[in-house]
């Protein structure tokens, strides 16, 4: 039933009836059988919109939606693998919105932040990712904020946490507004990365700046940016000069179509 639930919630979504589904959706996403509720976790964010309202707040909607969040926090709990922690943190960020603030959306916040100090690359990657989709979707401006302070302090921390800081800004560019990450202040923690100490840290500054500078959309910003890349060419670390001056030639090269939205980001290679 699992392999052919998310096409049976296509058809009764599309005529309004997702909620007649909920029982045998709930069957097949509780179920002891890893096979059969991981079919239905990989296409929640897809399913879940076609059974209950993004707003939805009626008694059998918030009933639903706790079924969901409980499941979820169960397998959270239960998790070993790194693949299945990824998948969830995954399907966590991207399903916020259908939920109002709760103590498991508080709990995941606090999970996530967990995992940026443990496991894998991979499990970190998708922790910032998700993170940053709490940050906008689903917490009281207290949480928000303390959740900011927490990543802005990485900036200053260890090598490793100034990687994940450089992780998280990455992410954050893609899946936030730019008005957001300006709220954030971001932009103004981020810079300072340009003057690490530690040369493969200010490599990888580079490869985000160019990142940020495109999807930024705001002058100012992107005149910060340019700035300190322009200094980063003089460099004393050579490949720090080198891909920084192949960063500055690409986005003046570049910046008229980047500017409208007609060319799509790639970053040159340091040895092209």
């Amino acid at each position: 039933m699992a392999k052919v639930f998310p096409e049976v919630a296509q058809v009764f979504g599309k005529h309004d009836r997702g909620a007649l589904v909920r029982p045998a959706f709930l069957v097949a996403f509780t179920s002891d059988l890893k096979e059969s509720y991981k079919v239905v976790l990989e296409h929640l964010p897809q399913i879940l919109p076609l059974l209950v309202p993004r707003n939805g707040n009626s008694p059998d909607d918030l009933k639903f939606k706790e079924a969901v969040m409980k499941q979820l926090k169960k397998w959270w709990q239960e998790e070993n693998s790194w693949r299945d922690l990824t998948l969830l943190m995954d399907v966590v960020g991207q399903i916020q919105e259908y939920f109002p603030v709760t103590p498991h959306s508080n709990f995941y916040l606090d999970e996530f932040f967990k995992r940026l100090t443990q496991g894998n690359r991979e499990v970190q990657t998708a922790a910032v990712k998700a993170i940053c989709l709490l940050l906008v979707t689903n917490h009281t401006p207290s949480k928000r904020e303390d959740a900011l302070n927490k990543l802005n302090k990485l900036c200053t921390g260890n090598y490793y946490d100034r990687r994940k800081y450089l992780m998280f800004c990455s992410a954050a560019v893609e899946c936030l507004a730019p008005s957001v990450l300006t709220g954030m202040k971001v932009y103004k923690q981020f810079i300072k990365l340009a003057e690490d100490r530690v040369a493969n840290i200010r490599l990888g500054y580079v490869r985000t700046a160019m990142k940020i500078w495109v999807y930024a959309g705001d002058e100012t910003v992107r005149g910060e940016i340019m700035g300190s890349l322009e200094k980063l060419r003089e460099d004393s670390n050579n490949e720090v000069k080198n891909y920084a001056s192949k960063a500055c030639e690409y986005l003046a090269n570049h910046k008229a179509d980047i500017v409208k939205g007609c060319l799509l980001y790639t970053s040159p290679s340091p040895r092209d």
